[in-house]
């Protein structure tokens, strides 16, 4: 990537006229601190115009497109400014100082340049900021700063999963595309085909495909796990449940237990698992077990009409709610994005 192509850099050779200067230079602001200490050594001047007064042997180590650049002509020096509530008096300091006019805006370059300068930040936890700071960091080199990034992105993730996959795959950062992915788990289908987010417009087709699929094979490897729940206890009550079918109904089918033995159990266990297994469909990870209270309530209640099956009902099913939702998060886990 050629320097001319990332920064908008005027030549010191232009001319403007006093009607031009004096329009520009009125709404010049400062920066914040740190960036309007007087020992910086060149200004970022940002497209809303505000001034950041920072310190070229900082950039050239965060930036190797800063560094060449550095080893280049000079830009012109800076011009004051002379506006009220927060514009500047022209100072010797600014006078005599190379401008660079950056095409990012000032919020942009205060979030890039504070992962450079050893001061305080705010990690960038809405995805609305975080993404044109780390397309500054792709687009001038940061390289170090982009590990801090995307750690930001791990973070956003699982309240953006969506939006965080379009960055991710947007740049090719294959791990938190596949930590995006899995988070979209809870995302339907359908849903996924109907969002509308600005991040779509980063990716091609291909990539929302890949979504899918990778969906579509979670939930398929989920619902061959319900042919056969390794971790089915004998035990539990609503597998040793002897009371009259008139008052605790029996399933219609044997459950197959992990030793290969077959079980008859309890009806309103088997419907809780049948319905959970629709859920799981859709949305094929663990917490749609866990957070779902809706079908717990109603396998309790019918587990309560049962004077044999109430006694047990609530501890074996929180394990066996449990359990099954750990196998899902296992299953899960082995399906790849690309596979």
């Amino acid at each position: 990537m050629s320097i001319s192509s990332s920064l908008s850099m005027d030549s010191a050779g232009t001319r403007r006229s006093s009607t031009a200067v004096s329009t520009v230079t009125q709404s010049i602001r400062h920066a914040a601190e740190p960036f309007n200490r007087s020992t910086a050594d060149i200004i970022l001047r940002s497209s809303d115009l505000v001034d950041f007064r920072v310190h070229k042997c900082i950039l050239s180590e965060a930036s190797s497109i800063f560094s060449d650049m550095f080893m280049l002509a000079q830009p012109q020096v800076a011009a004051g400014s002379n506006g009220a509530d927060g514009s500047r008096d022209a100072t010797n300091e600014d006078a005599s100082l190379p401008v660079i006019t950056m095409q990012e805006d000032s919020g942009v370059l205060d979030n890039l340049l504070r992962i450079c300068y050893p001061v305080p930040r705010k990690p960038l936890h809405i995805v609305g900021a975080l993404s044109p700071v780390m397309a500054a960091a792709v687009k001038y080199a940061m390289d170090g700063i982009l590990s801090i990034l995307r750690e930001d992105l791990r973070i956003v993730t699982p309240n953006f999963p969506l939006r965080a996959y379009c960055l991710a795959t947007y740049h090719g950062f294959t791990a938190e595309a596949a930590q995006a992915a899995k988070s979209c788990l809870p995302i339907s289908i359908p849903q996924l085909h109907t969002v509308n987010i600005p991040e779509l417009k980063l990716i091609d087709g291909n990539a929302l495909l890949t979504l899918i699929r990778y969906h579509q094979r979670c939930s398929q490897r989920v619902l061959a796990l319900g042919q056969k729940l390794p971790f089915l206890s004998p035990d539990w009550v609503w597998f040793t449940c002897d009371e009259r079918p008139t008052i605790c109904p029996k399933a219609t089918k044997s459950i197959i237990l992990p030793k290969g033995e077959t079980s008859v159990p309890a009806l309103w266990w088997l419907q809780y698992v049948l319905s959970m297994f629709v859920v799981l469909r859709d949305t094929p990870y663990g917490d749609a077990i866990r957070r779902n209270t809706w079908l717990w309530d109603e396998a309790i209640r019918g587990a309560m009409t049962c004077p044999k099956c109430r006694k047990h009902a609530l501890k074996h099913m929180r394990v066996f709610v449990q359990k099954l939702a750990d196998e899902v998060d296992i299953t899960v886990s082995k399906v790849k994005l690309s596979g």
